[in-house]
């Protein structure tokens, strides 16, 4: 939340944006370990293509280094917290810990379990349960709302739908998540469906950008 508000007030304003989400990614490996990391991740990015397409309309190939440049500094922030954890437990008490969190990770994955990628999907969904179909309907109720109100207006859809592509794919980052940690997805359920609400920010704002009309845009 605190990311969130920093990139909602400053915006484009960020000089290395990528440095920001480094930063995000070292504390939510310290602060949130294997809850929903992800989160961290997603809605700063969500609220960053927001402000930048407040300014003006972004090229697919724009899109999608920002948020693979964005995605691969969280990671290593994220990451390198986790191994330097691992890395100052050994020198501090001369433990094999490494080879303890490697196992971890396998197990953690699936990869020597029984555990299949669609029921940590399904489990998660299932959990989420009405609030799917909630944010359905509020997406598409938001996108005709905003037709009506600017009905006179020309739509182009074919710069819409690439505005409309960094939500589709952050609202994929969860199922991605469940497939790298497919049985800690399903054990721990009850709150990596959580996850899914950038599934769930990402499908309305999609029905809200293929909707939106070029004066508006300009207006913003």
């Amino acid at each position: 939340m605190i990311s969130s508000l920093i990139i909602a007030l400053k915006g484009s304003k960020i000089k290395n944006i990528n440095l920001l989400f480094f930063i995000i990614g070292g504390i939510t490996c310290f602060v949130d370990f294997l809850t929903v990391p992800i989160i961290t991740l997603g809605l700063p990015l969500i609220i960053y293509f927001l402000n930048l397409q407040k300014e003006r309309n972004l090229s697919v190939k724009e899109t999608f280094k920002i948020i693979v440049l964005a995605s691969l500094s969280w990671l290593i922030g994220y990451g390198g917290v986790w191994v330097g954890k691992w890395i100052l437990v050994d020198i501090l008490y001369g433990k094999n810990i490494i080879k303890t969190a490697m196992e971890q990770v396998l197990f953690r994955s699936a990869s020597d379990t029984s555990i299949y990628y669609k029921d940590a999907v399904h489990k998660n969904i299932y959990i989420l349960g009405k609030n799917i179909a909630i944010t359905m309907i509020f997406g598409f109720l938001g996108a005709i709302i905003n037709f009506i109100k600017y009905r006179k207006n020309k739509i182009n859809i074919e710069e819409n739908i690439i505005n409309s592509l960094p939500y589709c794919i952050i609202m994929i980052m969860p199922f991605v998540w469940y497939f790298v940690l497919r049985d800690h997805s399903y054990e721990h359920a009850c709150f990596t469906y959580r996850t899914l609400v950038l599934t769930l920010i990402g499908f309305m704002l999609i029905f809200i950008k293929i909707a939106e009309t070029e004066n508006k845009n300009s207006e913003n």
